[in-house]
């Protein structure tokens, strides 16, 4: 019997020491987890009692077994603090256990720890420990001193706070760590109940009294082993919510309020306090209405927060119900939420869009223009159609084309277009016409250099509608020359901004140059012209200058141009070498080489490219027909054609800004066609590209076509910057054609 009860203690606290201390030593091997340090040190009080109380009780000698008594105590005066700690920590309120509150809890452990080491002197802890032999255990009979009750008191205190938190921890998590928190109740609720028996000699216990805390540790083992691997107790961490939910509102940059179900102020974090520029204590219990209006603010949703400027700040204030799990309120909680910069992108962004709306509406007015130009043929049609599709757009309320020179004694003619809100009954000063359509009245009027500035106001439009928008001025231009000005009317806000600008001038340019062809046209199927000649001395013009200085003359033979901004001229020179024309040909800015194509007794014929500005130039992109140019002795002769209803005036003016000592001799109006050759009809040219055209001529010019050749076709495609089969494949296409015409018909 002796032998079977010592196994069968040996064995229960065997179990004991076990599961305790291999829970230890994975708490220990753990220790970076939240919870794990103190999970160990708590394992590893349980497991110093019960391994201390076996030796104990296998231990007779009195002296050895007091001696391991109050080694067993260190276990059982720490156990009661590593498990607040552990289920502090556990729980999420670690923060509230710093190194001062662990130092208050370690004073009653830390007497009770010296009460036991000196207990045969003060019997304290013990007024009779004496040692007593059953069944081959060595028991204790004990008396308990008044510091043993002031320790179990405070073991029982301890322990039941930390289970208290784990019962809170279970209500208030809605029940996700109860299975934890239920076994590590169990695990430690045992040994409480094991004290109570064996302290209270509850029977069947009786002197001398067996101390079954040691032996209960078997149970507390087991339940947190159970707790720790099946249900995750040191990885599903209910600290990890707590803390997680703290440090979401406190590192929170946006303001929070919670108010209770009176609308009073019951927390605020500094962000709000700063946004409402108030110490949070000051406002704590106050009503939420000092800082805010709350009758903006709809306390029963969240899909209607409130909008509050304040500083230069704009802050959203969203409020969110708070509820139990029964439903029942409890408050409410506002996020107020700094959106100044959300706010600045969502008005860029309107404006940005707004601004794509507006450009894709102006461009496609202009592809509306620009599919009406087609159609126009002349330019009394063409100012007119601009005018009247840009108003009917609904962009733009009026539009004004003028043509002429402002400033000058020359008359200002206006094409007018309004919309009805714009225009008028009234007619204009001497207008010779008027149309009206159903969106769009539009009028020609001259006014006189003495009349208002037709760019601000016309007499055909009240002062009134244009005091209440905006105008631009569009200049109508082709290359250097300016037909006139477009001038438009909008009472948009923000209109006539730069990219609105930079579309319309791109439309100013594409009405230059339907006018420059429409007029280039006319001239060509008119007729009547009117025959121009210019006298020009500026020595700064190429062959002016090179006649003055060389005693020589030049006669234009033929122009072809090339490309943007170079022309090929083909002179006949009389009255020097051709030696002293490349010489002076490479001192003359504009011109860019020289070669002399062949020699006609008294006379050589050269090509010369021109680029840049050039009198032939200007008088060529102004769309004149050049018939002639003599010059001789530092003086150019010029005749030109051009169409009845040219400006000549503005196209003098033109010539003039670039070349002053230019001046008009003669005008002539002829009746008769421009004269083109009689061999052939003048269709045939139509049906050539201007590439084409201009190989053909140039070719013909530097007497490609001639037996033996002047020029090469390597030369000839030289001087138009254009490769040799280029220029084969333009004369074979521009010889077809010319072919066709004279044997078809």
């Amino acid at each position: 019997m002796t032998l079977t009860t010592i196994a069968l203690h040996v064995a229960l606290l065997a179990v004991s020491v076990a599961t305790t201390a291999g829970l230890a030593i994975y708490g220990w091997r753990h220790r970076s987890d939240p919870g794990a340090r103190t999970f160990a040190g708590l394992m590893l009080a349980f497991t110093w009692y019960s391994s201390s109380h076996l030796l104990g009780v296998l231990t007779y000698p009195p002296q050895w077994r007091l001696l391991l008594e109050s080694v067993q105590w260190i276990g059982g005066a720490l156990a009661p603090v590593f498990w607040l700690a552990f289920t502090m920590e556990y729980t999420g309120y670690d923060e509230l256990f710093d190194r001062k509150i662990l130092g208050l809890l370690l004073v009653v452990p830390g007497l009770t720890i010296v009460a036991s080491w000196t207990n045969q002197w003060y019997g304290l802890m013990w007024a009779v420990n004496e040692v007593v032999m059953v069944d081959g255990l060595a028991l204790l009979s004990q008396e308990f001193g008044p510091w043993f009750w002031v320790n179990t008191v405070y073991t029982i205190g301890l322990v039941g706070t930390g289970s208290l938190l784990l019962l809170r921890l279970i209500s208030r998590s809605d029940y996700l760590y109860v299975d934890q928190s239920i076994l590590l109740i169990f695990g430690v609720a045992v040994p409480v109940v094991a004290i109570v028996f064996s302290v209270f000699e509850i029977p069947p216990l009786r002197k001398p009294l067996l101390d079954l805390t040691p032996y209960a540790f078997a149970v507390t083992g087991i339940s947190f082993g159970y707790a720790l691997f099946r249900y995750r107790l040191l990885e599903v961490m209910p600290a990890t919510r707590q803390i997680g939910r703290r440090a979401a509102v406190t590192s929170l940059e946006d303001g929070v309020l919670v108010l209770d179900t009176a609308r009073r102020i019951i927390y605020i974090n500094p962000e709000a306090a700063a946004v409402f520029d108030c110490e949070p204590s000051a406002v704590l219990g106050q009503p939420v209405g000092s800082l805010v209006t709350v009758t903006e603010l709809d306390f029963d949703t969240e899909d209607g927060p409130l909008e509050l400027d304040l500083n230069d700040r704009t802050f959203e204030i969203r409020p969110s119900p708070i509820g139990d799990r029964h439903e029942r309120s409890l408050g409410t909680t506002l996020v107020v939420q700094d959106v100044t910069d959300r706010k600045r992108r969502e008005r860029r962004l309107r404006r940005q869009r707004d601004e794509l709306a507006r450009l894709d509406a102006i461009n496609t007015v202009i592809r509306e223009v620009n599919r009406a130009l087609v159609g126009a043929t002349t330019r009394k049609e063409i100012e007119r159609t601009v005018c009247e599709r840009l108003v009917a757009s609904e962009v733009y309320r009026a539009a004004w084309v003028g043509r002429g020179t402002i400033g000058t004694q020359e008359s200002i003619q206006w094409t007018v277009a309004a919309d009805e809100q714009v225009a008028t009954d009234s007619t204009s000063n001497g207008s010779d016409e008027s149309t009206t359509t159903p969106v769009s009245r539009s009028v020609d009027h001259r006014l006189g250099s003495d009349g208002p500035d037709p760019g601000i106001a016309l007499e055909s439009i009240p002062d009134e509608p244009l005091n209440e928008g905006l105008w631009t001025t569009i200049p109508l231009t082709h290359d250097r020359i300016v037909y006139g000005v477009l001038v438009l009317f909008s009472n948009r806000e923000n209109a006539f901004d730069q990219r609105e600008v930079a579309v319309l001038d791109e439309l100013g340019e594409t009405i230059g140059h339907a006018i420059n062809a429409a007029e280039s046209k006319r001239m060509l199927i008119t007729d009547a012209v009117v025959e121009l000649e210019l006298t020009c001395t500026d020595p700064t013009s190429a062959f002016t200058g090179i006649s003055s200085r060389a005693e020589c003359m030049f006669d234009l033979e033929g122009l072809v141009p090339v490309d943007e901004g170079t022309l090929l001229t083909y002179m006949s020179v009389k009255g020097t070498s051709s030696e002293r024309v490349h010489e002076l040909v490479a001192e003359t800015p504009g011109i860019t080489a020289t070669r002399r194509i062949s020699e006609r007794g008294d006379s050589d014929l050269f090509e010369f490219p021109l680029s840049g500005e050039s009198l032939l130039s200007e008088l060529i992109e102004y769309g004149t027909n050049v018939r002639s140019l003599h010059a001789e002795s530092g003086e150019s002769r010029i005749v030109v054609e051009v169409a009845p209803d040219v400006n000549i005036r503005s196209l003098v003016a033109h010539v003039q800004g670039e070349f002053p000592e230019t001046e008009l001799l003669s005008k002539r109006e002829l009746d008769r066609p421009i004269e083109r050759s009689e061999a052939l009809s003048g269709s045939v040219f139509d049906d050539l590209t201007d590439r084409q055209h201009g190989a053909l001529e140039a070719a013909y010019r530097a007497g490609y076509f001639d037996w033996p050749r002047e020029s090469t076709a390597e030369e000839v495609a030289e001087s138009m910057a254009i490769s040799s089969p280029t220029l084969h494949a333009h004369l074979r296409k521009a010889q077809n054609e010319v072919l066709r015409e004279l044997f078809d018909e």
